[in-house]
């Protein structure tokens, strides 16, 4: 069961659960709501994690492929230097 097609659960019984899909279809489960509580719990934090991870690579791919751009002043630095020196002798 994925976690972004469930709707709602609830419990049904000590030892089963409903659970209503995105579809409006319910289901009863022999499980019990601790137990899918909890998968679901689970689930969410993973996702939360990995869309986490996601977003920190796309952050790293886009500092990598700009890195050469941010790193490079605009200026020569031969004139940068060459200037300092030539106020230096007047």
């Amino acid at each position: 069961m994925a976690h972004d097609h469930v709707e709602n659960y609830h419990r049904a019984d000590r030892q089963q659960t409903s659970i209503t899909f995105q579809n409006k279809k319910t289901y009863h489960f022999p499980v019990s709501y601790c137990t899918i509580d909890g998968q679901m719990l689970r689930t969410g934090s993973f996702k939360i994690k990995l869309m986490q991870r996601i977003e920190n690579n796309e952050k790293k791919w886009l500092y990598l492929l700009n890195r050469s751009k941010i790193m490079n002043a605009s200026e020569n630095s031969r004139e940068y230097g060459r200037s300092f020196f030539l106020k230096d002798k007047n």
